[in-house]
């Protein structure tokens, strides 16, 4: 008899131990799955910036200069975005950049280039 109990008191540690063990491996699972979703919310985030940047930029350049056409690249400390062609009528102004594959387009409507006055900035999936 007294073995008995021995079996099952190995039993009881060996069930409650597997249990622990995967508990501590779905938590862990969710660590890592909150990790990347938040390392994919920071580069959204830097690559939204330097395209808002690059709208800077060129809105800048634009009240400096009515003539200018973008379509230029523009390095913001290691990291680039891209101002495209401005188009006419109206006048619009179309930015974007990325960041470790998070990409961030935006389009900026102008209804006057004299002074420069926005009259829509959205962000885009595609150009």
């Amino acid at each position: 008899m007294p073995n008995e109990h021995g079996y099952a008191l190995i039993a009881c540690v060996l069930v409650i131990t597997s249990m622990m063990l995967l508990a501590a491996t779905g938590i862990a699972r969710m660590q890592l799955t909150t990790q990347s979703s938040n390392t994919t919310l920071t580069n959204l985030l830097m690559a939204q910036a330097l395209a808002e940047g690059c709208a800077d930029t060129a809105l800048l350049e634009l009240s400096q200069d009515s003539s200018y056409t973008g379509d230029e690249t523009i390095t913001i400390g290691s990291d680039t975005c891209i101002i495209r062609p401005v188009l006419s009528g109206p006048t619009t102004i179309e930015t974007e950049a990325s960041k470790n594959g998070s990409v961030y387009r935006l389009r900026i409507e102008l209804s006057s280039t004299n002074p420069v006055t926005i009259s829509s900035w959205e962000r885009v999936a595609e150009f």
